[in-house]
């Protein structure tokens, strides 16, 4: 979106000399002609609109502008504890799924939860069929290799890989379909939100036209020494608090559980091979 030469723009400067006693009149708090700047970008393809970038849109009178429509993600849960004569339409509330809806919903996108669905191939398959009716993506959450395999092939999707060298991520997999994309995530709830986290959300976020797609991340310190890994494993973690670069210990040789993940400040990367002393703790709040 150009800046009209015509229009004013609040513009907040600050002196790029760093031993400047004050800012240069014409980049101080105050109106700057437009013009001093023609046909540059106001707003770039991709930019978040929030309160600044509204503001910036009404100065320019631009009562209308095209955007990105919001990726819905669908969910299907698979519970064992269903029996084979439930319908799947029940609309169940399961804790993977209520964690996987609210990080759709965070991510900016559309969530829509199918449910739950007994581990039965052909229930199973009506609800996959439900959900690729309404979203784009679908992910599963839980289910055994066999049932998404044969639910998969009902469907013509082509699996693009079915696990991924890192912990958690052995029952993670991903395959595309005439329909949309299918990413199949582990039943356990924090395994399945972190995972989403690292893979699904930047994926979607880059279909709905997201320009930033990763999560922000800060540099922490281990505490302590733990144990090497020849693979990559990912921990839900937090800092001793806000301030501090030190990180509380995750737990580095289990899998992560639901009461790490709802008390963590996001997810911190262990990488293989010999403990390092410093680590990326990805920002999920």
């Amino acid at each position: 979106m150009p800046t009209p030469k015509e229009a004013y723009a609040i513009v907040l400067g600050t002196a790029q000399d760093p031993e400047a006693e004050k800012a240069p009149g014409q980049l101080a708090l105050g109106r700057a002609l437009a013009e001093d700047v023609p046909g540059q970008p106001a707003l770039t393809a991709g930019t978040t609109i929030g309160p600044a970038q509204l503001a910036l849109l009404a100065g320019l009178d631009r009562i209308e502008i095209p955007v990105f429509a919001p990726v819905a993600v669908g969910l299907v849960t698979v519970d064992d504890a269903l029996s084979g004569n439930e319908t799947g339409e029940e609309m169940l509330l399961t804790p993977a799924g209520a964690a996987l809806a609210a990080a759709v919903s965070r991510a900016g996108q559309l969530p829509i939860d199918m449910g739950a669905t007994p581990p039965h191939a052909e229930l199973h398959q009506a609800a996959l069929r439900r959900a690729f009716d309404l979203a784009e993506i679908v992910c599963t959450l839980g289910g055994s290799p066999e049932l998404l395999e044969t639910s998969l092939r009902s469907l013509n999707g082509e699996f693009l890989f079915r696990e991924v060298a890192q912990n958690p991520g052995a029952d993670f997999s991903c395959a595309l379909l005439e329909d949309g994309w299918w990413f199949g995530l582990p039943g356990d709830p924090a395994a399945a939100w972190l995972l989403f986290e690292l893979y699904v959300r930047p994926f979607a976020r880059r279909m709905a036209g997201h320009r930033d797609l990763d999560l922000p991340a800060v540099a922490v310190e281990w505490p302590a020494p733990f144990a090497a890994s020849p693979i990559h494993r990912w921990r839900w973690a937090r800092r001793e608090n806000n301030r501090s670069a030190r990180l509380s210990r995750p737990a580095a040789d289990r899998a992560p559980d639901l009461a790490e993940a709802a008390s963590a400040e996001g997810i911190v990367s262990l990488p293989p091979g010999d403990p390092t002393a410093t680590a990326l703790l990805f920002q999920t709040g």
